[in-house]
C-alpha cells in the first residue's frame, strides 16, 4: 500500500520511539492490528458469513487499515511524535475533530469511529477502597488494554513499553487477571531481575503446566496461559 510506504518514511524521518525498531517488524504490526479485525471472516467448515458482514466489510476496511497503521507504526513512538503523527495522518485522511487519532477506536460493528472512554461501562468509585488501589479508566489505559486483548486473542506476542510510571505493569495486570475470559484464559507472571538465568525461567514454567504426556506440558485442559 502507498500510504505505508509513505508513513514508514514519515516514520523514519521525523518520529522518536522509546524502543528502536525495524521496517519489518513496523509492517508485521500493522497486519497483526488488521488481523485482528478480520477474525470473524476466518471461517470454519460449515460456517457462512451474514451478507450484512460482508458489505460492512466493504465500507470498514480502509478505517481499519488507519486504526492499524496509528497503532501499529505509532503505538511505539513518544508524546511529542504522536503529535506530529497525529497531524500528519489528518493530512492524508478524514479522522474525527476532537480528539488526536490515537484517541479513537473504530468500532467494525457500528461503522464508525468512537473514542476509547465511550467503548468502556461507565462506573462509580467504590468509596471504601483505600486510595491506592484505585484505577481510574483513562483513553490512554482504555486504548492499551484494547490492543493487548486484540493481539492476545490471536496468540501474538505485545510488548508494552513507555516511561517510568505510566501505568503499563498495572494496565496488563488488571487486563489480564479481569478483562479477558476466564473460561479460557489464564494469566502468569513472571518477575525478572538481574539475577535471573534461562534455567530459573524455564523451572518456574514447567512447574505451572500439566504434563500431557512424556516430554508434553501445556496448560489445563481448554485454557490457554497469558504469560
Amino acid at each position: 500500500n502507498e500510504l505505508l510506504d509513505e508513513v514508514l518514511d514519515f516514520h523514519k524521518r521525523n518520529l522518536k520511539e522509546f524502543v528502536a525498531t525495524v521496517e519489518p517488524n513496523l509492517w508485521r504490526s500493522v497486519l497483526n492490528v488488521v488481523d485482528g479485525f478480520l477474525k470473524e471472516y476466518v471461517l470454519q467448515e460449515g460456517q457462512v458469513i451474514e451478507n450484512e458482514r460482508l458489505e460492512a466489510l466493504k465500507q470498514n476496511l480502509e478505517p481499519i487499515f488507519m486504526f492499524a497503521i496509528v497503532w501499529g507504526i505509532g503505538g511505539a513512538v513518544d508524546v511529542p511524535s504522536k503529535a506530529k503523527m497525529d497531524v500528519w495522518m489528518r493530512g492524508k485522511k478524514n479522522f474525527p475533530a476532537k480528539m488526536t487519532v490515537f484517541d479513537y477506536f473504530y468500532d467494525v460493528n457500528q461503522c464508525k469511529w468512537r473514542g476509547w472512554m465511550d467503548t468502556i461501562e461507565q462506573k462509580p468509585v467504590d468509596p471504601r477502597k483505600p486510595f491506592s488501589d484505585l484505577i481510574i479508566p483513562t483513553p490512554e489505559t482504555v486504548g492499551y488494554s484494547f490492543v493487548i486483548e486484540h493481539i492476545c486473542t490471536q496468540m501474538k506476542h505485545v510488548l508494552c513499553i513507555g516511561p517510568t510510571g505510566t501505568g503499563k505493569t498495572i494496565t496488563v495486570k488488571q487486563k489480564l487477571m479481569t478483562g479477558m475470559d476466564p473460561a479460557v484464559y489464564s494469566p502468569l507472571f513472571l518477575t525478572f531481575s538481574a539475577q535471573t538465568s534461562a534455567n530459573q525461567t524455564q523451572d518456574i514454567l514447567d512447574g505451572k503446566m500439566d504434563k500431557r504426556r512424556k516430554g508434553y506440558f501445556g496448560p489445563p485442559a481448554g485454557k490457554r496461559y497469558c504469560i
